[in-house]
């Protein structure tokens, strides 16, 4: 009995390891190669695993590709909930957590671009054609479910600071869901800047620019 608990225990583990290995040689391919160029057979020879192995732990690309971001969408909300529970005032959270969220966009600089600029990502895992419209299809709707609810995990992060800085009195008696609305919006649209600015910011830059201009807004002077 025991030794069958600990092969099971040692499979398990096993299955783990290969499963992160995957995952980060996938996330490496997809960042070289694009979501559309990227291929099983290229994820395989990165995690130098033959195909039929890579078949056995995912069925296909878009599942690989959804799981990279399911997880570091976990591993980013893990890290807010942290900063969240720290005993900080409201504004302290706040540049800690957008200071987290700007470097994760750093991190994941290539896979974001992806994620929001690739026609087969917006088509294929999020059922979004080219106009910005849902597609009307009814095949796996459960994967835009899945995305939304973990950034809607964010967004009450989010939220919650700025219902404390209320709370508190640093912030003034505004729209909660419109100032963390807004605050997502700033900081979405000043990473994906594109080409017009003449200066590449610092994380740390982009953090006290997207402060400043918030915190003018909300806070209770």
């Amino acid at each position: 009995m025991k030794n069958t608990y600990q092969r099971e225990e040692r499979e398990r583990h096993r299955r783990a390891d290969n499963t992160a290995f995957i995952l980060q040689a996938a996330e490496n391919v997809f960042a070289q190669w694009g979501y559309s160029l990227a291929t099983m057979d290229a994820i395989a020879a990165e995690a130098q695993f033959s195909k039929a192995t890579l078949y056995r732990y995912f069925h296909s690309k878009k599942e690989i590709f959804l799981k990279i971001i399911l997880n570091s969408l976990a591993t980013a909300h893990r890290r807010a909930v942290e900063i969240y529970e720290k005993p900080l005032k409201a504004e302290d959270k706040m540049r800690e957590y957008i200071q987290l969220i700007m470097s994760y966009y750093k991190q994941k600089e290539s896979f974001i671009k992806i994620i929001f600029m690739e026609k087969q990502v917006l088509m294929k895992i999020f059922n979004i054609d080219l106009k910005g419209f849902p597609i009307k299809s009814a095949k796996h709707p459960e994967i835009p479910a899945e995305f939304k609810t973990k950034m809607e995990n964010m967004s009450k992060i989010t939220n919650a600071i700025i219902r404390d800085g209320i709370k508190s009195g640093e912030f003034r008696n505004v729209n909660v869901q419109h100032a963390g609305f807004v605050l997502g919006a700033l900081i979405r649209g000043f990473h994906f800047s594109g080409p017009l600015p003449e200066k590449q910011f610092t994380v740390n830059d982009s953090v006290e620019i997207i402060l400043k201009f918030f915190f003018n807004g909300i806070r209770n002077k």
